[in-house]
């Protein structure tokens, strides 16, 4: 029998918590998480740029 496991919940920081209370606490706190998890597009291209040399690299390399 395969056991399936919980899940386990996203930790809000304490900070955030005190900063999400009050009669629009959900649209402050989705403002402030998507704050927090929101990259970059800089940071997506670098990454991506990084990701074709590694590729072209292993290519130029058989």
């Amino acid at each position: 029998m395969r056991q399936t496991q919980e899940p386990k919940p996203i930790s809000i920081p304490d900070e955030l918590a005190a900063r999400c209370t009050g009669p629009d606490q959900f649209e402050r706190f989705d403002k402030l998480f998507r704050a927090v998890i929101a990259v970059p597009h800089e940071q997506i291209v670098k990454e991506e740029k990084k990701w074709k040399r590694a590729r072209a690299t292993r290519r130029d390399d058989k």
